[in-house]
């Protein structure tokens, strides 16, 4: 039955779903719903665009879109029209943005209203770009062409060992084939809710996304970057999820934010990968779990969606040892394990994990080299390939999959694949870096690593500025392939050959990292916050001064240590308390100040001789959003945020105004003031201003971001202080935490006169 349903097109099998269930939901995002019907009509729409602005020439759909949905919808298109996609994330930077499009070389590049400027501007002379909304007609008179399944369904562009992205190419006959599998394994049908929490530029989104469309189950996008875990539990709720498909990471921060015995009641199946899993996570699943629920731990790459896959039921025996096994390999996929010499391991023998199967990846795009290297055909069977995956791995007497670790200069850092010798190459490109190399350290008792520490030689003496190195490097690489720490060395020590001596690197403690701190905590609260420190980062030798950033601390781990934090302290704290307060002497001191005011002003930048820019949140109401922005304002202006978290919900936005320009005052007693807000922040931003101004007070500079910007008497701001007026039309249009939507707001903050201005809305 499988290999029937894979000898037909990812389009003919989409086509039965959507006239056995035209009026079923297919897709949800932002509480905006799209039947199977309208996917359809609209896909064939884009698919004629598509064609007629090709005008005939042969080449890729590169998707650049803003909201999940859509770029489902153009995937659907390109799917159907025999075109091979390039989905590219709005959060990376234009640098690797436009080295995808110049290597992918596309002939139309798909794009949303939101990012239609920057794809037009990162778009090449022979790229035709199309802009797209969604609600697209279809041309009764546009005939889709026949496509056979063994086309390209898709390239997607991952960290590369050449210092540059490489392009991971997939027939639409492969991806259907690990498709079927993930719904076999996890008994997928019609009645589920599955949850969508990456963009399509990640391997990751192809199980939901395939699995779902091609079996009539609802595809429900969540934006983790722009929502944060912190609201991931409430959405479970509201949208029924039913499959969960998140890293462990996540799935660790969303546990943590529910109260003891809390249970995910839609949840039928938690089915994570990634990242390395670990007993102790059945235990939690089992805690905030029905009894019918399974959990599902599976090993997948970009060339091979699905290699792996463990279950486990709630009455089932847990494996002994601290690691969870990956389990027995796909149907259809043989997994050998090799000794360095190239000859088969023998039982529970650890060696390199080599995938062999007629449907892992054809090839990566223009890279012949890379093929033979890591994508071999099978010495052992005509027609299938060997992926050479870089993992260390074992197999047990029962046939289990164990994971060991990565090989070679590819590491996972939190689900993400990334080979050490791209970051180097950024490194390297950066003004004032003489020399760098990267390292991955991984802590005791972990088989991956948490942060990446880079070591670098200075150009000069004033160039030893780490923060200043990463916040360069942030217009390079994405946010998963930052350094978390930067040592500055006079020169790298090298072997005899000249080479990097990357032994004698690992062995250079990095300051304040992995080390224990001199000062032991001075009471119980301490006591207890440095040991969720330890946990949440999985690094026993935190000490009580050391750095949560440091140590490899991102927003998702911010969200589950301030959980833990509420649940054994009483105190809720935004997670822009960490921004301020990245130690846990720092935190204790946070807690010690008392509960205070509903509304609590939070420093993300402290330092600076410029007017303080304030910045209010939307519905999450933590100011920890704001974070992206800080790299792309002049480094004088200090910034704080205001936490709305311990407001009751039923506070009206003027009294919301009110309280926050009390906290405002409190640390700012004068004006000019600058405020920004995101969302219903930005209606909030606009009572803040009316507020000041009925005060006397002098606001410089008002901003908010897709917003209907109206205040409470149905009126527009001054657009003399607004720098976006959005239409009512346009208020769904998502915020996106990234590069761009933070560069466009700096720029307006840049441009706008520190001299004193008056005026309000």
């Amino acid at each position: 039955m499988a290999e029937q349903s894979q000898a037909r097109a990812f389009g003919a099998r989409f086509e039965d779903v959507a006239r056995r269930l035209p009026s079923k939901t297919a897709l949800v995002e932002d509480g905006r719903a799209i039947d199977y019907a309208t996917l359809e009509s609209t896909s064939r729409a884009i698919a004629a665009r598509v064609e007629a602005a090709a005008a005939g020439r042969s080449g890729f759909a590169a998707l650049l879109c803003s909201r999940k949905t859509t770029t489902v919808q153009a995937m659907v298109a390109s799917l159907r029209c025999g075109r091979a996609y390039v989905p590219l994330d709005g959060g990376d930077p234009d640098e690797r943005l436009g080295f995808v499009l110049r290597d992918g070389a596309p002939a139309i590049l798909l794009t949303d209203r939101t990012l239609a400027a920057r794809a037009r501007a990162l778009a090449g002379a022979t790229c035709a770009v199309v802009e797209i909304d969604g609600d697209e007609r279809p041309d009764p008179s546009f005939a889709l062409p026949g496509v056979a399944p063994d086309s390209l369904a898709y390239v997607l562009y991952t960290s590369g060992s050449t210092g540059s992205p490489k392009g991971v190419t997939q027939t639409q006959r492969g991806v259907m084939f690990f498709a079927d599998a993930f719904v076999r394994r996890l008994s997928l049908g019609e009645a589920d809710r599955l949850s969508l929490l990456w963009t399509m530029s990640f391997a990751a989104a192809n199980m939901p996304v395939y699995a779902g469309l091609l079996n009539g189950a609802t595809v429900c996008a969540y934006d983790l970057r722009r929502d944060g875990i912190g609201g991931l539990a409430a959405w479970l709720d509201r949208e029924r999820i039913s499959v969960i498909h998140a890293f462990p990471t996540v799935f660790r921060g969303l546990c943590a934010t529910l109260p003891p015995g809390a249970k995910l009641r839609h949840v039928r199946v938690i089915d994570i990968g990634a990242e390395a899993a670990y007993t102790s996570d059945v235990a939690t699943f089992r805690e905030h779990t029905n009894d019918d629920a399974i959990f599902v731990n599976q090993l997948g790459a970009s060339e091979a969606d699905v290699i792996a896959q463990h279950v486990v039921a709630h009455g089932d025996p847990v494996p002994r040892g601290a690691l969870l096994p990956i389990g027995r390999p796909t149907p259809g996929v043989e997994v050998r394990i090799r000794r360095d010499d190239g000859s088969d391991a023998a039982v529970d023998e650890a060696g390199a994990i080599v995938v062999c199967s007629a449907h892992v990846s054809p090839g990566y795009w223009k890279r012949p080299d890379l093929d033979a290297q890591f994508l071999p055909p099978d010495p052992r069977q005509p027609g299938r390939r060997c992926y050479v995956s870089g993992d260390r791995g074992r197999i047990d007497a029962d046939g289990r999959l164990h994971f060991l670790g990565r090989t070679g200069s590819r590491v996972k850092i939190r689900g993400h694949s990334v080979d050490l010798a791209e970051v180097e190459a950024a490194l390297a490109a950066t003004r004032g870096v003489a020399r760098a190399a990267a390292l991955a350290p991984i802590p005791d008792g972990a088989t991956e690593a948490d942060r990446i520490v880079a070591y670098v030689t200075a150009a000069s003496p004033a160039d030893a500025d780490g923060p200043a190195l990463r916040r360069k490097l942030a217009d390079r690489l994405p946010p998963y392939m930052l350094p978390s720490t930067f040592v500055f060395l006079d020169e790298l020590p090298t072997t005899a050959t000249g080479k990097v001596d990357r032994f004698a690197l690992a062995r250079l403690v990095p300051p304040d990292v992995g080390a224990r701190s001199d000062t032991s905590p001075a009471n119980d609260r301490k006591r207890r916050i440095l040991a969720h420190f330890r946990d949440v980062l999985r690094s026993p030798h935190a000490g009580a001064n050391d750095d949560f950033f440091a140590l490899g601390g991102d927003s998702l781990l911010a969200v589950e240590l301030l959980a833990r934090i509420a649940r054994t302290e009483g105190r809720a704290l935004p997670a822009a308390t960490l921004v301020a307060s990245p130690t846990v002497e720092a935190l204790a001191r946070a807690i010690d100040a008392g509960d205070g005011d509903p509304v609590e002003a939070v420093t993300l930048r402290a330092d600076g001789d410029l007017p303080r820019l304030w910045c209010v949140p939307g519905m999450v109401g933590d100011p920890i959003w704001f974070a992206p922005l800080l790299r792309h304002l002049d480094p004088r202006r200090p910034v704080a945020g205001l936490s709305l978290i311990r407001l009751e919900q039923r506070v009206s936005i003027v009294e919301t105004a009110k309280h926050c320009v009390d906290a405002m005052l409190a640390v700012q007693p004068e004006g000019p003031y600058l405020v920004i807000g995101y969302s219903i922040g930005g209606m909030i931003a606009v009572e803040i201003a009316r507020a000041l101004a009925g005060r006397g007070a002098e606001v410089a500079f008002l901003g908010v971001i897709d917003t209907t910007a109206r205040g409470t008497d149905g009126g527009y701001l001054d657009p003399e202080i607004s720098f976006w007026r959005l239409p009512p039309a346009r208020t769904w249009v998502p915020a996106r935490a990234s590069a761009y939507r933070c560069a466009c707001a700096a720029s307006r903050v840049r441009s706008c006169p520190d001299a004193r201005r008056s005026g309000a809305a």
